[in-house]
């Protein structure tokens, strides 16, 4: 994958149009990710390479600065150490998939399959999402009692 001449167009890797919006490029690596993690693919000898030249395609069409420097200059315009996207190996899918639709929950493939639509499971219906919010930090003062047995206090 070093050599630029042999490198395929990242949008033609991605499979998306150069007017592709930010959702479709992201949406597209998502299922090709899935599609060609050697974890997922373990019958394509070349899975390994593909999903290395999608991940290589989304590091640079997924940054705007990246983006506009590749659109403008081609492979010249931009830079990608793939020794940095994968210092530590390639992940596991579990992880990677992690990354990709965010979480920390108990991770697993149950909450993957949830999030393609509930592949997998008996039921079709899945609970909404619980956006979470910036925490929120107020430093105030109780006394010994409220400590030991609780207490309610508004914030305004």
């Amino acid at each position: 994958m070093s050599n630029r001449r042999n490198k395929r167009d990242y949008y033609d890797v991605l499979g998306v149009s150069r007017d592709a919006t930010e959702n479709d490029i992201k949406l597209t690596y998502r299922r090709l990710a899935r599609k060609f993690h050697p974890d997922m693919n373990k019958t394509d000898p070349n899975a390994k390479e593909k999903f290395i030249e999608v991940q290589e395609a989304y590091e640079v069409l997924s940054d705007s600065d990246k983006r506009r420097n590749y659109d403008r200059f081609g492979f010249s315009g931009v830079h990608v150490n793939m020794n940095d996207i994968f210092s530590g190996g390639i992940p596991g899918i579990d992880e990677l998939l992690r990354s990709i639709f965010g979480g920390g929950g108990s991770g697993g493939f149950g909450d993957i399959f949830d999030t393609f639509g509930g592949l997998g499971s008996r039921s079709r219906t899945r609970a909404p999402r619980r956006q979470v919010g910036q925490d929120i930090e107020e430093h105030i003062e109780i006394d010994f009692e409220e400590a030991m047995f609780g207490v309610k206090k508004n914030i305004e």
